[in-house]
């Protein structure tokens, strides 16, 4: 059964507010650890390289995380107001920490939602 596009099936992943917020986690999680360039149908989709990040830090620390806010805005459409903040960056080993704040835009469910992202020196990025 097809059930639609990349959209239309994140759109379809509706529930309660906790299975919309693991939803939303869980793409965060896939978007962010995506690489731009590797998705072919999707322009932009993902992070850009992070060794590119890795060779100017910290000075690109604001680099990444405009990218995570331009990222999220355009491939997240449950997500509005996006908002993403520096928590933590320790420049001894590369490891970022952004809190990730938005207005939750779902039929039947407003609010409020936060996350926190860690990008590690490995490139592997967490979402909570």
């Amino acid at each position: 059964m097809n059930k639609g596009g990349f959209f239309e099936r994140i759109m379809l992943d509706r529930g309660d507010s906790i299975d919309i917020i693991q939803s939303i986690q869980k793409h965060l999680v896939l978007l962010l650890n995506t690489r731009d360039g590797s998705v072919s149908h999707l322009s932009n989709y993902g992070l850009p390289d992070l060794s590119v990040v890795y060779n100017a830090y910290p000075d690109s620390i604001e680099l990444l995380r405009r990218s995570i806010k331009t990222t999220i805005e355009k491939y997240e459409p449950r997500l509005r107001n996006v908002r993403v903040d520096l928590q933590d960056a320790d420049s001894m080993v590369f490891e970022a920490t952004f809190k990730i704040s938005a207005e939750l835009q779902v039929e039947g469910e407003k609010g409020n939602i936060q996350f926190l992202s860690t990008i590690s020196n490995t490139g592997k990025t967490s979402v909570e």
